[in-house]
């Protein structure tokens, strides 16, 4: 898996393009902007592409909600 430096350039490079997030952003549903998004997350942080970015992040997402739910 991700090592944490990984995971927290990870979540700050996701933090630069809101359309990723935020359900308010105007471009939270286009999905042309979102996959060129991801993409450029997965450049920054060095993973194949933006899917692999995508899921990561999901992951990382849903550890912290079950982890702070405990």
């Amino acid at each position: 898996m991700a090592t944490t430096q990984m995971n927290e350039k990870l979540a700050e490079s996701v933090r630069n393009y809101p359309c990723l997030y935020d359900k308010r952003s105007a471009h939270f549903k286009d999905k042309n902007k979102k996959a060129f998004a991801w993409s450029d997350v997965s450049k920054e942080v060095g993973l194949q592409n933006g899917d692999e970015a995508c899921k990561l992040f999901q992951y990382l997402r849903n550890k912290y909600s079950r982890d702070k739910k405990q």
